[in-house]
């Protein structure tokens, strides 16, 4: 009875902890995850995901040492494996995280053997596969994983791209015919190991390109996204300040100064990297910006382990964003008093935003009341900011209108009562809903659950037909 009396209160930590890390307040998750191995201290899980917390906010040391002891605990621990190879790979240490890799691959295909049916462990074997550049075997890997759930989007959408980079560097190399040492084949090779989104966890960067849409084009396409009324209103407000100042210059008359940056607030969900890459295709269209690319991070991609480590870190990644718009998600997580490290990545992103000016756009993002504490309490910060963009929660008719957009991409149909049903359970979360609310995560995870629900109601059915494989029932929303 004691020890189920433990376990219960290690899992509630852990809980808690997932919560704080789903936020990406990593640093509270870590104090519920050492909680729960106060409590049990062969707790692998609570190790795992304290190693996971600590190589998301970049200190890679600590990870390796929470990584490899939940190892020690658990030896077949595939996620584990390739985290500690994540964190290697991170360090420079390409030798032992290739090795980790393969220690996670063959802790996958153990597993498999013996859990048939989970998707996640064949997709992240396609990432360690990857990792390893490995594409074919990552193909495999991913079209098992889709075949086990179809509803598993991330999956999906991981299989056709890697389907278009094959096919890509297939043709490179016919048309080159040249050995595996060109410079083409080291790009592929490279673009191959950072392809695939961790299954495990975010990349602490990652890059979206812009288009060569044209304004209107561009216009049409913000239409298209459900809600966002008062920011697509602010959008076009700054847009049309931008071009007005353009056209006093053209005449020579004076002009006001105008700042680019923007600090984005809401709750997750909301499209604020949506919108940001929108702008980013903005900028480029007016030439405030050469590239209108959109370099994402986070605190992991900023804050080093030692002196000078921050300042490197953020030189690099805000020189990768030269042309383009660097996009700081949470960015309220680089506000550490204790930590001099975190000072350091803000002091060192205020002098780069001063020493290249105008050759990039920073975007700060989080929610409202912590965005506004974080920029009180930075004050050199805060002063190269005036415009700020608050992203509301999406309403229960707007959840509704997301939930529809999925099914019209995924083909499937929903009834009437399954209609009636989800507005009814969208109703009840906004109702209730807190800072944590997850908007559009939200409805993209009810809408995996139903079509999971969905897919368990009809594979009994002895012929599956368009319609059935199709059609969305009430029994088949989250909560029937």
């Amino acid at each position: 009875m004691k020890e189920n009396t433990m376990r219960s209160d290690s899992y509630a930590c852990i809980n808690m902890g997932e919560t704080y890390t789903d936020l990406g307040r990593y640093e509270e998750a870590i104090k519920w995850y050492e909680k729960a191995i106060a409590i049990d201290a062969e707790d692998s899980y609570a190790y795992y995901c304290m190693g996971s917390s600590y190589r998301k906010l970049g200190n890679f040391s600590r990870a390796l040492e929470c990584l490899i002891k939940t190892i020690q605990i658990n030896p077949d621990d595939g996620n584990a494996a390739l985290e500690i190879g994540e964190s290697y790979l991170s360090m420079g240490d390409c030798v032992s995280a290739d090795e980790w890799f393969n220690g996670a691959i063959e802790r996958y295909k153990k597993a498999v053997q013996e859990i048939t049916d989970d998707d996640k462990l064949y997709a992240n074997m396609a990432n360690a596969y990857c990792k390893l550049q490995k594409e074919k075997e990552a193909l495999e890997a991913l079209k098992k994983a889709v075949n086990i759930n179809p509803g598993n989007i991330d999956a999906r959408t991981a299989l056709g791209e890697l389907k278009k980079m094959v096919e890509g560097n297939d043709s490179k190399k016919n048309e080159v015919k040249s050995s595996k040492n060109t410079e083409t084949d080291v790009i592929n090779e490279e673009k191959l190991r950072g392809f695939f989104s961790d299954s495990v966890e975010k990349s602490s960067s990652n890059t979206i390109y812009a288009g060569n849409e044209s304004l209107s084009e561009i216009f049409a396409e913000l239409d298209t996204f459900v809600g966002l009324n008062s920011v697509k209103k602010e959008v076009l407000t700054l847009i049309n300040f931008i071009e007005v100042q353009n056209s006093r210059a053209d005449l020579g008359l004076k002009t006001s100064p105008i700042s680019y940056h923007l600090v984005f607030t809401g709750n997750p969900g909301t499209g604020k990297t949506t919108i940001a890459k929108m702008l980013g295709k903005i900028y480029k269209n007016l030439g405030i910006l050469q590239n209108g690319t959109l370099v994402e991070t986070d605190r992991s991609g900023l804050v080093g382990e030692k002196p000078g480590h921050s300042t490197e870190k953020v030189n690099k990644i805000a020189d990768s964003a030269i042309g383009g718009i660097l996009f700081i998600d949470d960015a309220v997580s680089l506000y550490d008093r204790k930590n001099d490290f975190a000072k350091e990545a803000i002091s060192a992103l205020v002098k780069k935003m001063d020493s290249e000016k105008n050759k990039f756009v920073l975007i700060l993002a989080g929610q409202t009341a912590e965005m506004t504490n974080f920029m009180e309490m930075t004050p050199a910060l805060s002063a190269r900011f005036n415009r700020y963009i608050e992203f509301p929660d999406y309403t229960p008719d707007e959840m509704l209108r997301i939930f529809s957009k999925h099914c019209v991409e995924l083909e499937y149909n929903l009834t009437e009562a399954a209609e009636l049903k989800l507005r009814d359970l969208f109703k009840n979360v906004y109702a209730t809903r807190d800072q944590a609310f997850g908007n559009a995560i939200f409805v993209r995870n009810v809408f995996e659950k139903t079509i999971e629900k969905q897919a368990n109601r009809i594979v009994k059915f002895s012929k599956l037909t368009k319609e059935i494989l199709t059609v969305i029932e009430a029994d088949d929303i989250p909560g029937s």
